[in-house]
Order: C-alpha cells, then structure tokens, then sequence
C-alpha cells in the first residue's frame, strides 16, 4: 500500500497528470498482457506465486517494511517464490540453503545487476563495483577493491585510525555521563559521528568536524534513501520515465550526485596539489586510486570510475557500521547479563593497557564475537540484498 499512497500523493500535487496516467495505464497493461500471453505459451515451469494485481503486480504487497511483507508471503509460498514488481518478474529467495545455491553454486547464472535509475545517476552510470554489470569492467574494478582497497594489509593499515577514534568516542562518553550526573546520552549520534570519521580517515585522509560532519551524515544518509526508493522507470520500463521526472525524483537524484561529484573533484585536486609538495603523510583510499589510475597497466581508470569506487566506499561502510552499532548497543542494553559478560570478557582480555589490540585482543574474546555476528543475523544493516540480474537460464 505505501507505493499507492506514494501514486496518490503525487496526484494530488499534480492534477494534469491523471490523463496521461491513465493513457499510460492503458498501454501497460497491453504490454504486461502481451508478455503473460508469451510464458503461458512457453508453459514455464515458475515458482510459486501469490496472486497479482493488473499493471503492478505485487507491488501492493510490499508495505513499508518490504522484507517482513516478503518474509510473510515466503511462509505462504516457500523459500523460493515469484513475485512481480510492476512489469518486473522477481525471484525472492528466503533461507540459506536456497540462498547458497543461488549465490553460490549457481553464482555464475546470477552474477549481474539490473539497470536502475537511482545507481545510474549517483554511482556514474553504474562504474562502481556494486552496481556495475558483469563483465570484464566489473572484473577490473573488483580486483582493484580486493587487492588495493580492502585487503587485510591495507585493513591492517589503517587500524591507528579505528583506535584514535574508538577512544576518542570513550572519552566523549565519558565527558558527556560527567555532566548529565550520570544520566542516560543518545549514543547514537556518537556512534554515526565515529563511523563517519573513520570511513572519511580511511578514504580521504582526514576527518570532518561540526558542520563539515553534519553535512556529510545528512548527504550520505539522503543518499543511502533514494537509492533504495521507488522509481516508476525501474518498475514499469523507460516509457514511465517521466513520472519519475514530473514528481522530482530525477532532479533531486541529479542534486545528491552533483554536491558528491563537486565534493570529490575538489578531494582530488588537493590530493594530486599534495602529491606535487611531495609533502609526507599517510596515504589513504583516494592516494591509491590516483597511483593505480596513474600506472594504468592492463586497465584504464578513468576520473568517474575512480570516483564512482569512492562512492561505493562512503556508501559500504558508513551506513551499515553505525546501523549494525546502534543496533548492538540497543540488544545489550535490553539483555544486562549478556552485557555484564562481554563487559567481563572485554577487561579479563585487555587487562590494563588502556586500548584494544585488534590483533591480539579481539580473536580472544568469542563471547563478543557471538554476540556481535547474533546482532548481525536478527538485525542486518540492509535487510534486503541489491537485486541480482539472471545472465544465464
């Protein structure tokens, strides 16, 4: 019902266009019947399916919590059940022996990405790692991630950044319980201004304060929004793009990726000006890039795709971690005694040195690291998995 109440409203701000919704209504329907008609002669053999609307499918269905609307229908349906989205026909996999053939046995077959309006406009076209389709781009840029980004060197790396912030945060903590007496602090906001700052040091070298890191919350969190928002193009094929227009969805898509695409020329520019100084520094994700995109052996790195790896990262990693925090912190404060023993666990472990040691300390602490892969199962920072694209039948 939430994707019909998002059609009335905007009918109700723009009354001209309910002539031009029903023509497109009309023309729709002829091409969903025409494709019904084609699977029924071909007589596939199709998961289960619950009934579906003319036009939107099953659209009406998902709700405002999509994955409890689909976890709901998979109890009726199974662990494997056909949906369709508008015009789009959906395989919903929902249990992990189906999920592992499928993305794992059977990976090669659905490998790809979709075209989607919203990853098409914000991550340059699809040039990123995330969104791109499979194919030897998709390759190049995955091998540059793995091998340049997020290996456990590079991890390693950039842990002196992870430790000044984490006690920093304590010490924040510390300073605020001071001066309420004591009393109850929103953490969260603590929690999302530390992961911010850490994912900034990583990738950019350096960490935004006050205004420069409410900025950034508001944008990336105004982001992570519209790239999982609806979007009548995606749904019901590129003839319904102008509803996605005359609603303002293009135009503010269109704004979040300019102040990115401005943000980044701008972090470029004082990176290669820094490199020039020849001035010693520690380098970060943006460093690397340049370096890989300067050496260019086998594969060309272009300014946008460069980019478009630095969106994934500011995307990947700012988000889910503060989610999965927040998320944790809320679990351990409603359960005291399983809190009481990761407490317990934590001092037994690090003694007194006054920091943890992420190499030493935390693959002793198992405890912890059940609590925090349980948070991660009941709670998962994205619930739902970007759709994959069928390559092979």
């Amino acid at each position: 019902m939430a994707i019909l109440a998002l059609v009335f409203e905007q009918l109700q701000k723009n009354v001209f266009l309910l002539p031009l919704i029903v023509l497109s209504a009309f023309i729709l329907f002829s091409l969903t019947k025409s494709s019904s008609n084609g699977d029924e002669k071909r007589k596939l053999k199709l998961p289960p399916s619950p009934p579906r609307l003319p036009l939107i499918g099953n659209l009406h269905q998902l709700g405002t919590f999509p994955h409890q609307s689909l976890h709901a229908l998979s109890k009726k349906y199974g662990d494997l059940m056909l949906v369709h989205f508008g015009k789009v026909p959906t395989l919903i996999v929902s249990s992990a022996e189906m999920a592992k053939e499928v993305m794992k046995t059977q990976d090669i077959a659905f490998c790809s990405r979709p075209k989607a309006t919203a990853s098409g406009i914000l991550f340059y076209d699809a040039h990123d790692v995330a969104f791109a389709p499979y194919g030897e781009y998709w390759r190049q840029v995955r091998k540059i991630c793995v091998l340049e980004l997020l290996s456990l060197k590079r991890v390693s790396q950039f842990q002196y950044a992870r430790v000044e912030e984490v006690s920093e945060l304590v010490e924040k903590i510390r300073k605020a319980s001071s001066l309420n007496g004591g009393g109850p602090i929103v953490l969260s906001d603590l929690l999302v201004a530390t992961s911010n700052n850490i994912i900034c040091r990583c990738i950019l070298g350096q960490k935004f304060e006050g205004e420069e890191n409410k900025w950034f919350g508001e944008v990336t969190k105004d982001l992570m929004c519209q790239l999982m928002s609806f979007s009548f193009t995606d749904y019901f094929g590129p003839r319904m793009n102008w509803l996605d227009r005359a609603r303002g969805h293009i135009k503010h898509l269109t704004s979040i990726w300019s102040e990115f695409d401005k943000f980044f020329d701008k972090l470029i520019a004082e990176h290669q000006a820094a490199e020039k100084e020849g001035k010693p520094r520690k380098k970060d994700f943006v460093d690397i890039l340049l370096q890989v995109q300067k050496e260019g052996n086998d594969f060309e790195l272009k300014s946008d795709h460069l980019k478009a790896l630095l969106q994934d990262m500011f995307v990947g990693g700012s988000d889910t971690s503060w989610t999965a925090m927040i998320w944790l912190m809320t679990e351990l404060a409603k359960n005291p005694r399983v809190m009481k023993k990761v407490q317990e666990e934590v001092r037994r472990v690090v003694g007194n040195k006054g920091f943890v040691d992420e190499n030493v300390d935390i693959p002793q602490m198992a405890y912890m690291i059940c609590c925090i892969k349980e948070n991660m199962r009941v709670h998962p920072p994205a619930p739902l998995l970007f759709l994959a694209k069928q390559v092979q039948t």
